[in-house]
């Protein structure tokens, strides 16, 4: 009963346009490893893409993947 996870960009990529490195390592974690993720929450659009982005590589749908979560992510309020 536990899970094996691993965070998302324990350092940011410098060398990448801001506006789309999380879709980059969004990718490496899709590709180069079988566990969930930490989700970059700066901001709704880039939670949305980790989704759509996790969606499509389970072969899924955004509504499926509610009831069988992929990713995680922190929040503070």
């Amino acid at each position: 009963n536990i899970l094996h996870f691993f965070g998302n960009q324990t350092l940011a990529p410098n060398d990448l346009p801001v506006s789309t490195r999380h879709l980059d390592t969004v990718f490496a974690n899709l590709t180069l490893s079988d566990k969930i993720f930490m989700s970059m929450s700066i901001g709704a659009e880039r939670v949305r893409d980790t989704a759509a982005l996790t969606a499509i590589a389970r072969g899924i749908s955004l509504d499926e993947m509610a009831d069988d979560p992929s990713s995680i992510t922190n929040i503070n309020i």
